[in-house]
């Protein structure tokens, strides 16, 4: 349902397969999944008590880069990489709206 600045009103019906993450029309075209590709840490050159974790990935073909510094300590990184992994889309999803397919599905660059 729509609505202009005159006041003038209209709608339309549509057909939507709807999860708690994603609305996914029924006449997609590309339907995709989120994918982990690399991680690392690497200590800061200034400060050798700091390492910056990154973690790359990929959403419908378009890939995205994470990084935090965090203290140089045993399973720092590894903390940070389950975070990122686990607010990834687990199922697939529709690439032919996103990421303004749900409140979920807005990748932190």
């Amino acid at each position: 349902m729509a609505e202009d600045y005159q006041g003038n009103e209209s709608s339309q019906c549509g057909e939507f397969n709807a999860t708690p993450e994603n609305v996914v029309p029924v006449n997609y075209r590309s339907k995709g999944y989120a994918k982990v590709g690399q991680m690392d840490g690497t200590p800061l050159l200034h400060d050798e008590n700091k390492v910056t974790c990154r973690i790359d990935r990929s959403i419908c073909g378009t890939f995205y880069k994470k990084t935090t510094v965090v203290d140089n300590r045993s399973g720092a990184c590894e903390s940070f990489f389950n975070s990122v992994k686990a607010n990834l889309p687990k199922e697939p999803f529709c690439c032919d709206c996103y990421p303004k397919c749900g409140e979920l599905r807005k990748p932190n660059k």
